[in-house]
């Protein structure tokens, strides 16, 4: 395969170490923050080995060198159970390899089957994460431009990123998983892997389109089974039907406590967490981090703090009285610069859809056969699912926007992404037609962010000014 060649200069962003320091920095200026850490109490892993407090904030600390551009934004320190949840996103690659060390095989999967992987006594990767981290907050574009190239020009810009950090043992897998619709779909991504890199890869043949017929229900059954077939002769053990019962069980139990946490957000005439820490709660329970078991601690961590705050009638930092509620269609907010903005406008985001498709959906069936369970699941009830029709996936959109209250909807999708932007203007013209509801797209570049003499992120012009703009019309909508 031809090798990737990408000058780092031109895209990886670095600071000299001072404000490396300024920006460590901030976090002694929480003092309180530290010695309420020490006290909470620590995480049970997959593994069955423990994280205490006292290991989770040692490390956060060495972890911060890297991902620093966290620091950039406004972090809620009175919060403590999500910055667990940073410890199991910032540890996510390091974890990883240490399950593999202990015989726990590791899948790169794009968040589907998770029942099936961890039934079968692995662990999991998704794209998200390891774009997130090593983009996002360690600012290493670089990758993502060499994953554009080894792919294509018209993938989603996290994708990509995948193979070309397996590609340079940043990230070791024992199987790629694919399913041949959705997420980690780019064709030239898998055939590359195939021609670049000694890793089985697997492709479940999803049927596409809007039916119920039985011969697809059935096709995709057997498609599960091959699937379990391929992860025993890959893993080298035998795979029961206990096992993924018990794979079940351990996927509801996220999606309980990810309900739990919805139920709270939606309680309160403020939502008790802002826009920035619940996209850290969300891009966590999108690849569980690899860790289904710490990441429910952590979930029920968090619900117990914000049931506290919504007692007590706290306002999260940086929060405003009756904010705005805005819902977050398609992605997560690729662009973190924009959600202590639209928390600074008055404003807040709920959601988003691409999250709480996967977790507010219903549980799987833990009673039936496990391979129709899961794929009744993944054919029926999920919204984002190809057998389900884009008329489907509005009434489950316009009714959330109602659940919600929102006043308006913000489409933050990224080019490239195959499976949004075809839909977008349909939906948005649903909203409005049904709801009355006004929509705005954001379009997310490869680099959302412009840089700072100070290193830090800033976001661009021309976002703010269109989220500015749509946040003074909802004002007076």
């Amino acid at each position: 395969m031809q090798s990737v060649e990408i000058s780092s200069e031109l895209y990886d962003w670095n600071i000299p170490a001072s404000q490396l320091l300024k920006k460590l920095s901030a976090v002694l200026k929480n003092p309180q923050f530290i010695a309420k850490f020490l006290k909470s109490e620590g995480l049970p892993l997959l593994n069955g080995d423990f994280a205490s407090p006292k290991k989770m904030l040692k490390d956060l600390i060495f972890y911060l060198k890297k991902y620093h551009h966290v620091l950039d934004f406004r972090n809620d320190y009175d919060l403590i159970s999500v910055f667990k949840h940073r410890w199991l996103q910032f540890s996510t690659l390091d974890r990883l390899k240490e399950l593999r060390k202990s015989g726990i095989p590791v899948v790169i999967c794009g968040q589907v089957f998770q029942e099936l992987i961890y039934g079968c006594g692995a662990s999991t990767i998704g794209s998200l994460t390891p774009y997130f981290l090593e983009c996002h907050l360690a600012g290493k574009y670089s990758y993502q431009r060499k994953g554009h190239e080894f792919c294509s020009f018209e993938s989603c810009p996290g994708e990509p990123v995948i193979p070309i950090l397996v590609l340079e043992k940043v990230i070791e897998a024992d199987l790629f998983l694919n399913a041949s619709h959705t997420y980690m779909g780019d064709v030239p991504c898998l055939h590359n892997l195939l021609r670049g890199y000694d890793i089985p890869i697997h492709v479940v043949d999803f049927p596409v389109g809007p039916h119920k017929k039985p011969w697809a229900f059935k096709y995709l059954v057997e498609q599960l089974k091959v699937a379990v077939k391929k992860m025993e002769q890959v893993f080298n053990k035998k795979i029961t039907e206990e096992d993924l019962h018990r794979g079940i069980k351990m996927i509801n139990a996220v999606r309980k406590a990810y309900i739990e946490y919805d139920n709270l957000i939606l309680s309160s005439p403020i939502p008790p967490i802002s826009s920035f820490e619940n996209s850290i709660v969300q891009s966590c329970i999108v690849d569980m981090q690899g860790d289904p078991v710490a990441l429910v601690q952590a979930m029920k961590e968090t619900n117990k703090e914000l049931k506290k705050r919504i007692k007590k009638g706290i306002k999260p930092p940086g929060v405003k009285e009756n904010p705005i509620r805005i819902y977050a269609a398609e992605k997560t907010g690729y662009d973190l610069t924009t959600l202590n903005l639209i928390n600074d406008l008055g404003a807040i985001f709920i959601g988003p859809e691409v999250c709480e498709t996967m977790y507010l959906s219903g549980l799987v069936d833990e009673h039936k056969d496990p391979y129709e369970a899961i794929a009744e699941y993944y054919m029926y009830k999920y919204p984002w699912s190809p057998t389900i029709s884009i008329q489907q996936r509005a009434e489950w959109l316009l009714n959330r926007v109602k659940q919600v209250k929102a006043k308006g909807v913000i489409f933050t999708g990224v080019w490239g992404c195959q499976w949004d932007p075809a839909y977008r203007k349909y939906l948005a013209d649903r909203l409005k037609k049904d709801l009355n509801i006004p929509s705005l797209f954001l379009e997310f570049d490869d680099i959302p962010y412009e840089f700072q003499k100070d290193g830090t992120y800033k976001i661009k012009e021309q976002v703010r000014t269109r989220i500015e703009a749509f946040i003074e019309m909802l004002k007076s909508f």
